[in-house]
C-alpha cells in the first residue's frame, strides 16, 4: 500500500495515525516501514469522542497523544523500545499534560511489564518531574496504581519526588492511603515520607483521604504506623470530622480508639472547626476556610449531617448530648 501511495499520515476511520494503529496492534515491521516512508513518532493523534482506547478499556483517549502513548496503554514492551530507537520523545505531553511513562504507571499491566517499560522510557530520558494539568507526577499514579517495586524504581531515580503534592494536595503517601496499598505506604514511609506540607497548608494528608473514600483498612495502617507524618494528634480532630461528614462510620470507629478506649470519650467530646455551609469546602483557601468556620461540638456536627450512625458511636464513646457549642 506504502508504495502506491498510500498516506502515511492518513487519519481515515480510526481517528489515529496510521503509526498508532501499528503500535496498537504490536506491527513492529510496519512501525519501522512507516517510518521509513516519513511517518512522524510525534504527529498527535486527536479524538473527538468520550471513551476508551479499543486496546486498553483502562485507558482514556486524550487528545494530542502519539504512538508512544499506546504501547503502554496495552502492555506492549517491543513496540515501546522500537518508538523510543525510531526517536520518539519520551516526554511528549498530551492535552491533560500526560506523559508516556504516566500511562505505564495507570494501566494494568503485570509490574515486569511495567518495569522494562519504565526502563525503557528512563533510558531514553523520561523526565519524572514533569507535571500533568493536575500537578500530579509519575509516582501518585505509580503509588496508586502500582506494585511498591515501580515506586521504588521511581524513587531511586527522583528521590525528591517522595514528597511531592498535587495542585489539590494529593502526595504519594496519599495516593496509596486512598487505594489501600499498604507494601507502597511502607516503602514511603521507610523512605521518610511525610505530609508535613499539605496539612499545612490544605489540612488535608494521607489519613483524611483514606477516610474520605473509606478506606478503613489504610486508616488503620496509618494510625499505626505513620501517625505523626500524617498531622498528628491534631489532624485526628479534623480526620473525625471528616468521617462523620463523608459518613465513614468505620474509620470514626478506629480514630476514636486513638491511643485506647480511654481516649474514647475524649474524642467523642471533642470540639471541631466546621463551616456553615459546607459547599463553601474545598472552594477557597484553607486559610480563609479556617476564617469561615466555628467550632461545633463533634456530636452537633453529627446532627447538623443527619448522621444516625455516627450520633449512635459518638454518644456510645461517651459524648454528651447537652454540651452547648460557642
Amino acid at each position: 500500500m506504502l508504495e502506491e501511495g498510500a498516506s502515511v499520515h492518513d487519519f481515515g476511520d480510526a481517528v489515529v495515525r496510521p503509526i498508532a494503529v501499528a503500535t496498537d496492534y504490536g506491527l513492529i515491521d510496519i512501525i519501522k516501514a512507516l517510518v521509513a516512508t516519513g511517518a512522524d513518532t510525534e504527529a498527535p493523534c486527536w479524538s473527538d469522542k468520550d471513551g476508551a482506547w479499543k486496546g486498553n478499556p483502562e485507558w482514556s483517549y486524550r487528545n494530542g497523544f502519539t504512538a508512544l502513548y499506546i504501547a503502554p496503554a496495552v502492555g506492549n514492551a517491543g513496540a515501546l523500545l522500537v518508538l523510543l530507537q525510531l526517536g520518539a520523545n519520551p516526554n511528549a505531553t498530551d492535552s491533560d499534560g500526560g506523559t508516556p511513562i504516566m500511562v505505564t504507571c495507570g494501566t494494568g499491566s503485570v509490574t515486569s511489564t511495567k518495569l522494562t517499560m519504565m526502563r525503557s522510557l528512563l533510558k531514553a530520558g523520561a523526565d519524572l518531574a514533569v507535571e500533568n494539568e493536575l500537578g500530579g507526577l509519575a509516582i501518585h499514579i505509580a503509588a496508586g496504581r502500582c506494585d511498591a517495586q515501580v515506586v521504588a524504581l521511581l524513587l531511586s531515580m527522583a528521590p525528591s519526588t517522595l514528597n511531592n503534592a498535587t495542585h489539590n494536595g494529593l502526595t504519594p503517601l496519599a495516593a496509596a492511603a486512598e487505594k489501600g496499598n499498604e507494601s507502597t505506604m511502607s516503602l514511603l514511609f521507610s523512605e521518610g515520607a511525610s505530609d508535613s506540607l499539605p496539612w499545612a497548608t490544605t489540612g488535608i494528608t494521607a489519613l483524611h483521604k483514606a477516610v474520605i473514600v473509606g478506606m478503613g483498612t489504610s486508616v488503620r495502617f496509618l494510625l499505626e504506623n505513620g501517625l505523626d507524618a500524617v498531622g498528628g494528634l491534631p489532624g485526628i480532630a479534623e480526620a473525625i470530622r471528616i468521617s462523620v461528614w463523608f459518613g465513614c462510620i468505620d474509620g470514626l470507629e478506629m480514630l476514636l480508639n486513638v491511643h485506647g478506649e480511654k481516649k474514647q470519650e475524649f474524642w467523642a467530646k471533642h470540639y471541631v472547626f466546621g463551616v456553615q455551609d459546607d459547599s463553601l469546602l474545598g472552594s477557597v483557601p484553607f486559610s480563609i476556610t479556617a476564617i469561615l468556620c466555628e467550632w461545633y461540638p463533634i456530636l452537633h456536627y453529627a446532627a447538623k449531617h443527619y448522621s444516625i450512625p455516627a450520633l449512635h458511636v459518638l454518644l456510645s464513646a461517651g459524648a454528651i448530648p447537652e454540651t452547648c457549642d460557642f
